[in-house]
């Protein structure tokens, strides 16, 4: 009986094959870091959808003023009077319990609020934008260190929710995501036009 002969891979095929597998690692990174950050952005926006309706539910409930404002948990900014145009009930939406946070703004970092935005610098291509062309949400700024502030403006002819995400930082200097930073188009965002939800009210 003859003994059969075993034959293994030579070193070349060895590293033929270690070339391959490395050229298929090199070309799917990349293209599977763009889809997490797609899912990020995906998240993101949801939150904000999640948001807006509840700013719509606390309107339709009668939040409109000063005192039905405070009374339901949230702040309220005047401006001029409460029947101002500007003036607006405010809050941060917590995602995780589908409520607004019942702490005061200033205090929150200090109350426990953590930041929940998920989208980085990196684009995933998740460019939402409004009826206005404006955007509601910019893939390439970093949402990482923000939370969602939900103002409802109760009075005059524009009545509507508006959603945007907010840096969650100590100290009185809390701006909003995209105003005065450098957006994907390489201008830079004014206070009218920083990356916000927008929900007409009736």
């Amino acid at each position: 009986m003859k003994n059969k002969c075993i034959k293994g891979f030579t070193m070349a095929e060895l590293l033929i094959v270690v070339a391959i597998v490395g050229v298929l690692v090199a070309v799917s990174i990349p293209l599977f870091t763009a889809q997490l950050e797609k899912t990020r952005e995906t998240a993101d926006i949801h939150t904000m959808r999640a948001a807006a309706a509840l700013g719509q539910q606390f309107y339709y409930a009668g939040v409109i003023d000063k005192k039905s404002a405070e009374k339901a948990g949230m702040q309220w900014y005047t401006s001029g009077s409460d029947s101002s145009s500007k003036s607006n009930a405010f809050a941060i939406y917590i995602p995780d319990k589908g409520a607004f946070s019942d702490k005061d703004y200033n205090g929150s970092i200090d109350a426990g609020l953590k930041a929940y935005g998920k989208g980085t610098k990196l684009d995933g291509g998740v460019d939402l934008m409004r009826a206005d062309n404006l955007r509601v949400y910019d893939p390439t700024l970093d949402y990482t260190n923000a939370v969602l502030q939900v103002s409802i403006f109760p009075n005059g002819d524009n009545k509507r929710v508006e959603v945007a995400w907010k840096k969650l930082q100590k100290g009185n200097a809390r701006p909003f995501i995209g105003n005065g930073e450098k957006g994907k188009d390489g201008y830079k965002y004014s206070e009218d036009t920083y990356p916000r939800m927008v929900i007409k009210l009736s």
